[in-house]
């Protein structure tokens, strides 16, 4: 996923690979002023509940005593109304938190959020042994 904050000209992606997440944050076409990276096995990643209007997923990225949860999601058609019908459907955002303090709180310019709900992410973390644990809200290891 990736969006341009709100109001401003900083960018945020987060991308993956069979190993690995990355979150970035800064000027777009600049060095992010903030890179961290993750093995998938550690990304802190709660998917969609398959409840609800909108789909919404977090990868949450740790740095020290920081915390940058990056959120994500689409409104999905209701009823009788076509995808085409509300235009900018995609939203998204980051919080960061030092400790449990909440210290900024940022949303996507809703036009900017480019984002495509798949499950290759859920899949990628189910590849290395791990389960979605619905119940204790996190990922588990599966028994040999």
């Amino acid at each position: 996923m990736s969006c341009q904050i709100s109001g401003s000209a900083k960018f945020l992606e987060v991308c993956f690979d069979d190993k690995h997440a990355t979150y970035s944050f800064g000027k777009a076409g600049q060095v992010p002023e903030l890179t961290l990276q993750t093995t998938l096995a550690a990304l802190d990643y709660r998917p969609w509940n398959a409840t609800g209007t909108a789909i919404v997923e977090e990868v949450v990225f740790y740095n020290k005593n920081y915390a940058y949860a990056v959120r994500v999601g689409y409104e999905r058609p209701w009823g009788e109304e076509l995808y085409e019908d509300v235009p900018h459907r995609n939203f998204g955002g980051v919080s960061a938190w030092r400790g449990d303090k909440i210290i900024l709180d940022m949303d996507c310019d809703r036009a900017s959020v480019e984002f495509t709900w798949d499950v290759l992410l859920f899949e990628a973390k189910e590849a290395l042994g791990l389960t979605w644990d619905d119940r204790a809200l996190k990922w588990v290891a599966l028994p040999d």
